[in-house]
């Protein structure tokens, strides 16, 4: 796209301070960052919102973003990331091009980016429920509804017949992520693996 910046840097026609870049995308390194070290990490091909992005290419930017958020927490020091899509202007997008925003936060950096908790009326929560489960069951094809009804059903059960073997429960599967805990490098690699 001519009058996007982003498209300009991928071209090479406008100078940044490029960090990474595979035949997919790119990572530049924010001159007006939130915080030092914000990355962007942009797809080389256009696309404007989230959803427009095909699923193998935002898959792969998951990947990369997260070894960009391993980078900067185990080498800059970062005392953790925000990583932040922002998709449509009303959401905060500021540029035309889909941008994945890596940013290393520090402690009390006053970097405001807490998602707000607010109070919605039950009734309304219930509407909402019952328009999206059906249009992502039908996104997800496969997805049993009263199978999943039945489930949901069962594990109300479960809660309060089972609150007296919560401990027991807690102490197993903490022995169970001892067992399967992987170092992140491993993990980073399996996962890109089943991409």
């Amino acid at each position: 796209m001519a009058n996007c910046i982003f498209c300009q840097i991928v071209s090479g026609n406008i100078p940044s301070k490029k960090l990474f870049e595979d035949d997919k995308v790119m990572a530049l390194l924010d001159i007006y960052p939130a915080n030092p070290g914000h990355i962007l990490l942009i797809p080389k091909e256009h696309y404007t919102f989230a959803s427009e992005v095909p699923s193998d290419l935002f898959a792969h930017m998951g990947v990369i973003s997260q070894r960009m958020s391993h980078i900067l927490v185990t080498n800059l020091k970062a005392a953790g990331t925000t990583m932040i899509v922002q998709s449509g202007q009303d959401a905060g997008q500021k540029a035309p091009h889909f941008i994945m925003h890596i940013i290393p936060r520090a402690e009390n950096d006053e970097l405001n980016l807490a998602v707000p908790t607010n109070n919605i009326d039950k009734d309304d929560i219930d509407e909402l429920y019952g328009k999206l489960r059906p249009l992502i069951a039908q996104t997800f094809p496969g997805q049993n509804l009263e199978e999943i009804e039945e489930g949901e059903a069962g594990s109300e059960e479960e809660g309060e017949e089972g609150e007296e073997d919560e401990g027991e429960d807690e102490a197993e599967e903490g022995e169970e992520d001892e067992e399967h805990e992987d170092k992140p490098d491993e993990l980073l690699d399996k996962i890109e693996g089943l991409i």
